[in-house]
């Protein structure tokens, strides 16, 4: 197989404009407890049909996607590589490919900070599986096209296809169809691309998601098509099966994406015709280490509704990025579920416009938000264009109340005093002084010498009387009169915001109005 030199698109600044743009969209909140925003969202595209399929977040705080572009490349589509910052601007981008189709299913940073990609082609023969290997800015340092002999068809259908393994190999699930068979494929190969081992399974099979397990070993999760249930294998490090679990009423189950979970066990999102509520619904799927089912839950409305990736998170529940069309504004929108450990459904995000936007693949931030990523109809400058959706990690919901409540513009007192209130499961002893700011620009006065800052018994503060603490801090006060009148207010109400963190890293937030006037000299000292 002759190997395939990326081709890098030329960028000028009019085409970088089509490339990447911003867009107010609605967010569409149920159930949300928790504070959470959406920080920025981006396309990415050209006039054609570009589809994201898989995100990462990088070591340097951004994202690289993959998927398929018809604006760019050589061929009928061709993959496409593009590499973010941490804000979502767009850094560089790749294509691969040859004159007819190819395809990228998923993308995984490797340990020297390259990427490894997995996905299908057609440009090398009939669809064959395509492993690309990257350096840190998508050159191509090695690629593969794995065929298994006497098949028709080879090819990677899931955004977790392929893991990097301990010994700095590689594992890729896909399936292999031949004229009267067809099944899981099951790859290793050693960190050039070169294959060590395979193994195909059961008929009629299908795979999306690989892990590598605690033990060394490996599980997928897929569909056993003859008996529409949805499948979770599990082998040793060699491949060979240990056993296999199929779920479902039969009708049309599905696993689609999968975790191993801290006990050992598993869970996997998908879809379901057999349960729910509407015609085909999310799943979320808990099971043992043995593969047991230990519960299950359904998520959505009257239409069609599907979990495409699972993370887990640190409060030891789940999210699931879906597809769905029950909800929200237009044919099918973006999905964020949030459950519980036990899959019961915490909150839930929907985020589209009028057209078709399908979300493909989740992950977790490294600042414990969420990054979505997939193809919009709505937004963008094409058909469809990469879109991805960065929230910000859920913030504790502070109550604040700011001494004085009516400040006089021109009087002499000193200090502006803030008390933090958290709410009952948090510990405002934990709240970590240095990182506080008030309306994003003013610190606190943390000089030693004040024994507000230093001796607990007197900065945690029952201000209230509400038997519950609050962390008290001062702020200068000519600082923050300077910074009232420089947004052009000299009476009338204002929104002063605290912003923190506790030890832990977890962030809060909360605001008082309070009232300015512009007096005559003097006023309270506080």
């Amino acid at each position: 197989m002759e190997k395939k030199a990326a081709s890098k698109i030329m960028l000028t600044l009019i085409l970088m404009s089509l490339l990447t743009s911003t867009f107010n969209v609605p967010l569409i909140e149920s159930e949300l407890s928790e504070s959470l925003e959406m920080e920025w969202n981006k396309t990415y595209g050209g006039t054609g049909y570009d589809s994201a399929n898989s995100v990462v977040q990088t070591t340097d705080g951004g994202y690289a996607l993959v998927g398929s572009t018809y604006s760019f490349g050589a061929g009928e589509d061709d993959i496409w590589l593009v590499k973010t910052d941490a804000n979502g601007n767009m850094q560089w981008n790749k294509t691969y490919g040859g004159s007819s189709r190819d395809v990228g299913s998923s993308v995984l940073q490797t340990s020297d900070n390259g990427f490894i990609l997995a996905g299908s082609t057609m440009s090398f023969g009939a669809w064959r599986i395509w492993l690309i290997k990257t350096d840190a800015h998508g050159n191509v340092q090695w690629n593969k096209t794995l065929r298994r002999s006497g098949s028709w068809v080879d090819l990677v259908d899931g955004e977790r296809s392929v893991i990097q393994t301990s010994d700095g190999g590689y594992v890729v699930v896909g399936a292999t169809i031949s004229y009267d068979y067809s099944s899981i494929w099951l790859i290793k190969t050693d960190p050039n691309g070169n294959m060590q081992w395979s193994k195909t399974y059961e008929p009629y099979w299908t795979a999306h998601s690989i892990v590598q397990t605690i033990e060394g070993g490996y599980a997928f999760a897929g569909t056993d098509v003859m008996k529409g249930n949805a499948l979770l294998v599990k082998t040793d490090s060699t491949g060979t099966m240990q056993w296999y679990k199929t779920y479902g009423g039969g009708k049309g189950e599905a696993a689609h994406s999968l975790v191993q979970t801290a006990d050992g066990g598993y869970a996997f999102s998908g879809g379901t015709v057999s349960f729910g509520a509407g015609q085909h619904d999310v799943w979320l799927v808990k099971t043992d280490v043995n593969g047991n089912m230990q519960w299950s839950k359904t998520y959505g409305g009257a239409e069609l509704d599907y979990g495409e990736s699972l993370v887990r998170t640190s409060d030891g529940g789940y999210a699931i990025g879906c597809r769905q069309s029950s909800f929200g504004a237009g044919q099918s929108d973006f999905w964020l579920v949030k459950t519980d450990s036990a899959g019961s459904m915490q909150w839930n995000l929907t985020f589209g416009g009028t057209n078709e936007d399908y979300a493909f693949s989740l992950v977790l931030t490294a600042d414990g938000g969420y990054a979505l990523a997939g193809f919009t109809g709505s937004y963008g400058v094409g058909g469809a264009d990469f879109w991805l959706i960065k929230l910000s990690g859920p913030k504790v919901l502070a109550t604040v109340d700011i001494d004085p409540d009516v400040l006089n513009l021109r009087s002499k007192g000193q200090w502006i005093t803030a008390y933090i209130q958290l709410p009952q499961q948090y510990d405002p002893e934990d709240i970590d002084a240095t990182t506080i700011l008030l309306n994003g620009t003013i610190s606190p006065v943390l000089d030693p010498k004040c024994g507000f800052v230093t001796n607990s018994s007197d900065y945690l503060v029952d201000d209230n009387n509400d038997a519950i603490l609050e962390r008290m801090v001062k702020f200068d006060r000519a600082t923050v009169e300077s910074f009232i009148t420089s947004q052009g207010i000299s009476y009338g109400n204002v929104a002063l915001t605290i912003t923190g963190k506790l030890f832990d890293g977890t962030p809060f937030e909360g605001t008082d109005i309070i009232s300015v006037f512009y007096g005559g000299a003097g006023g309270r000292r506080k």
